[in-house]
């Protein structure tokens, strides 16, 4: 009720808009939830990153392309064209997720997410070589930080041999 009544006199504020729409997924109204986040403007990539996130969390892939496509649209970045590879993925169209990832390492060649997520979606099609590229150039970009150490994981995983992968 208090979000409701700030976002009476203040409907054009993004950010109080997404975390209303986030404490409604907090508490299990995800039909809410997901009619809010259909309101935040994408304007500001940051937002748009988190909205694309709670999309996820909210398993409405095609709410996160869409409000992706808006965001791209606007300010192109490889961190949104990652979100939106992402989610591409999790829709199951698998060659648009790889352009875009494609597209996240040509936006920005040094950015570790970027490297880390299209290294472990070439490993998920087999291509271990073009993976473990990417995956070595996420441990390099990403120095220090959970990026890289899951690079440093998957990079073990796709080295592993296939009896070890099972365990």
């Amino acid at each position: 009720p208090a979000y409701q009544r700030v976002l009476a006199k203040k409907p054009d504020d993004a950010w109080l808009r997404y975390n209303y729409a986030t404490a409604l997924a907090v508490n299990g109204k995800t039909a809410e939830a997901g009619q809010e986040l259909a309101k935040v403007p994408v304007d500001d990539p940051q937002l748009a990153a988190q909205v694309a996130q709670l999309y996820g969390k909210l398993k409405d892939f095609q709410g996160c392309v869409a409000a992706l496509d808006k965001a791209i649209g606007k300010n192109k970045s490889a961190e949104l064209l990652v979100h939106r590879g992402i989610c591409k993925h999790s829709l199951g169209d698998d060659k648009a997720a790889l352009a875009d990832l494609e597209a996240a390492v040509a936006t920005d060649s040094s950015n570790a997410a970027a490297h880390y997520y299209l290294g472990k979606h070439l490993g998920a099609q087999g291509k271990k070589v073009d993976a473990e590229t990417h995956l070595k150039k996420a441990v390099e970009l990403g120095k220090d930080t959970p990026i890289a150490a899951a690079a440093e994981k998957a990079l073990a995983e796709l080295k592993a041999p296939p009896a070890a992968k099972k365990k």
